[in-house]
This record gives structure tokens, C-alpha cells and sequence, in this order.
């Protein structure tokens, strides 16, 4: 983030020194600096991959308990690392699981649970009308990418953040 606020800096200097010099104005980099902007602090990037990073070492995607799940969730929601519409579409894993008569307290490979789910939905697509296939398909797919996404930063949670892979 500060290589392209640092990159973009140097595009608008560049930038103030064309201008300036087509108007004959002063041409130099001191003379067309844009004015100094404090930092962000780092510890703001890293206070978020931080909770991320602590909330999801509590838990495994490949061994969670529907119960498990929502506290995840709710942990994430309520640490600002997931917003309202998120955690809403997220909360709806639980609903799939609910329909697959998974018990509160049986621990589940989400991961498996989705690639069988996407796989048996493909499998009667032909049954299906174009747009209600679709319509079924693209949550789940969602849903998937989404827990791939958490499984990965679990895998190697200094590579990247939650949105970062989105």
C-alpha cells in the first residue's frame, strides 16, 4: 500500500512539473512537491491481519462443528473484519449444513462439504433450467471461494488478508 501511495506520489510530482513548466512556472521536484501527508500507521494494516489472524487460528475450516462456524463468524463480524452483507451471505452456510442434516455439535470439512455440494448440483444441471441452475450455483460458489480464501490466510497468514485474494 505505501509502494503505490509512494508511486503515486511520484506520478503527481512528475505530473506538477509538466504542468509547471508548460505554464513557465518553476520546473523542480522541491518547488513541485505536493505537501507532506503524514503516514498512515502501519499498525493499522497490521491490527486487522492481526485479529484476523488470531480469530481464525481458533478454528479449522476441514474440522468445524456448525456451532464453531457461527462463533467464527460472529468473532469476524464483530471485529469489523466482515461487514452486515458478508456475514449475512456467510451466516447462510449454516442454513446448507441445516439442510444437510448436520448436527450442531458434528464437526464437518467445509471445504469437502462445498466441492460435494457444487458437485452434486452440476451433476443435475441438466435438469435444470439454464437460469435456475445458475441461481443455485453462484452462492455456493461464493460461499466456497470465500472459505478457500480463510483456509488459505490459515495456511499462511502472513501471505494475505481476507479480501486481498477476493
Amino acid at each position: 500500500m505505501m509502494e503505490i501511495m509512494a508511486a503515486l506520489a511520484g506520478v503527481r510530482v512528475a505530473g506538477n512539473m509538466l504542468g509547471r513548466l508548460l505554464q513557465g512556472g518553476p520546473q523542480t521536484a522541491a518547488e513541485a512537491a505536493p505537501p507532506e501527508q503524514p503516514e498512515l500507521p502501519l499498525a493499522v494494516a497490521d491490527d486487522s491481519a492481526g485479529r484476523l489472524r488470531r480469530i481464525a487460528a481458533r478454528y479449522d475450516l476441514r474440522n468445524i462443528s456448525p456451532g464453531e462456524l457461527s462463533s467464527l463468524l460472529q468473532e469476524l463480524h464483530q471485529a469489523g473484519l466482515i461487514g452486515d452483507q458478508q456475514y449475512h451471505e456467510l451466516s447462510l452456510i449454516r442454513l446448507d449444513l441445516d439442510g444437510a442434516d448436520v448436527d450442531q455439535d458434528e464437526a464437518v470439512d467445509l471445504l469437502e462439504f462445498y466441492a460435494e455440494k457444487l458437485e452434486e448440483l452440476s451433476e443435475s444441471a441438466a435438469a435444470m433450467p439454464t437460469s435456475e441452475f445458475a441461481a443455485a450455483i453462484e452462492p455456493l460458489r461464493r460461499r466456497q471461494a470465500w472459505l478457500q480464501k480463510l483456509a488459505l490466510f490459515q495456511s499462511a497468514p502472513d501471505a494475505a488478508g481476507l479480501d486481498a485474494v477476493a
